[in-house]
């Protein structure tokens, strides 16, 4: 006697078929929200860092640029070590911080397990930097050809744009804009 209740071995694989051809579907649209939600979480970051780079100004009147680089003899350049040296000063990290923040304040809240400045963009690379240590109250990105940007501080997030973004795409992510 015939169980009426089962499934039929077709029944059971146009279940699965359409349950593929659904995920087909649904997997661009996830992708997309997981990489707008990327970007929105690293703008969120670079604000901090501005912020963090604001504080620092109003508590010690000056950009927190590394310690071995020379304050009014040029604009801090787009460098990911001298963006590490710049985490390090904000985050108070006792190697670079010591002498540029010398009240130990805490601007920037450290990231995950920091290491040595370590302030990574949501794909994993460490964001850049400028900084207007001239005073001249313009910022000069030559690594961008960006000049006169009135600012005194620019972060970028190239992450999305290294692994394979465009840059027609918007996949360089700037501070200004």
């Amino acid at each position: 006697m015939k169980n009426k209740n089962a499934f039929t071995l077709i029944e059971l694989l146009i279940v699965i078929a359409v349950i593929g051809i659904l995920m087909s579907i649904m997997m661009p649209a996830i992708s997309g929200a997981k990489r707008s939600a990327m970007k929105a979480q690293a703008q969120t970051e670079m604000k901090s860092i501005e912020t963090a780079i604001k504080s620092y100004f109003n508590e010690y009147g000056k950009l927190p640029a590394p310690s071995d680089f020379s304050q009014g003899g040029g604009d801090l350049p787009l460098d990911p070590d001298n963006s590490k040296k710049v985490i390090m000063v904000l985050t108070a990290d006792e190697a670079e911080g010591g002498t540029a923040n010398p009240r130990e304040i805490m601007f920037l809240e450290p990231q995950g397990n920091n290491q040595q400045g370590e302030f990574n963009d949501p794909w994993g690379e460490q964001y850049r930097i400028a900084l207007d240590t001239s005073y001249d109250g313009e910022l000069n990105i030559s690594e961008i050809s960006v000049s006169g940007l009135r600012r005194r501080q620019a972060i970028l997030s190239v992450g999305l744009f290294l692994q394979g973004g465009s840059s027609d795409t918007n996949d360089v992510l700037r501070s200004w804009q």
